[in-house]
């Protein structure tokens, strides 16, 4: 699967599946193992994990595929495990946001703008940082 760009659920049929736990996203959780019983997929109960991290180390120790939230999935890419996105149109998330036209007030107009910041910076890949140029940065420039 790491040749693919994507994967789908049915890729995934044969792997071990490491879930979030339900409390952290009940609507997304019960919306991927509905996927897998319409595809006919057996979901083999698997590990369960709370934040990327764990996901991570999970994932390290060869005990499945872990389905991660796009921020959660960046975040362990930087430390070298492979990530694919999810190929389905049903497993989808749209994040809305909605504010009346006529309101004045300042604390609506800066959350506005601070969650479209915030949800500008999640979308862009993070920047890799070149470690030469980092200690450079730490110990000034070098000179030859």
């Amino acid at each position: 699967m790491t040749a693919k760009d994507s994967v789908t659920l049915l890729d995934l049929r044969d792997e071990r599946w490491i879930l979030f736990e339900r409390k952290a996203h009940p609507d997304m959780y019960d919306a991927i193992l509905r996927r897998a019983a319409e595809e006919e997929i057996v979901f083999r109960n698997g590990q369960k994990f709370l934040t990327a991290e764990d996901a991570a180390q999970l994932v390290s120790e060869s005990l499945g595929v872990a389905f991660l939230s796009m921020p959660g999935a960046l975040r362990i890419a930087e430390r070298g495990s492979i990530v694919r996105p999810l190929e389905d149109k049903e497993l989808q998330l749209q994040v809305c946001l909605a504010s009346r036209a006529d309101n004045r007030s300042k604390l609506v107009s800066e959350f506005v703008r601070a969650f479209m910041r915030r949800i500008t910076q999640i979308r862009k890949p993070p920047q890799r940082v070149d470690p030469s140029k980092e200690d450079e940065k730490r110990s000034g420039p070098k000179i030859a």
